[in-house]
């Protein structure tokens, strides 16, 4: 943990074992909850791909799924993509294609 104020950077130091290859982040969190996030650093064992949990990536294709629910004619946020809605959809339905392989890789393991 750290505290920071405007304009003056702050750095982390930890130590993180990992017994399978994954990643690490930093979130700033403030009373209100998650203000920033910063780029995740990759950490590769064995030459063994990063796999996410099939809870996680289950957690994404849900999102996706009511994404699409919500930009679809009529839903709430298609006001939002009145030129490009369908191109949007299919970069939509090809992210929740990669997070369903994922979720059935992970059932795998």
């Amino acid at each position: 943990a750290g505290t920071v104020r405007p304009g003056v950077g702050v750095t982390l130091k930890t130590a993180v074992s990992f017994d399978a290859s994954g990643w690490i982040c930093a979130r700033r969190m403030d009373d209100t909850g998650h203000v920033t996030h910063t780029a995740p650093l990759y950490v590769s064992i064995n030459d063994k791909p990063i796999r996410a949990s099939q809870e996680d990536a289950r957690f994404f294709v849900a999102w996706i799924d009511n994404i699409l629910k919500n930009i679809a004619p009529g839903g709430p946020w298609a006001k939002f993509y009145v030129n490009d809605q369908e191109a949007v959809r299919r970069r939509y339905i090809k992210a929740r294609e990669i997070y369903d392989k994922i979720s059935k890789d992970a059932a795998v393991r």
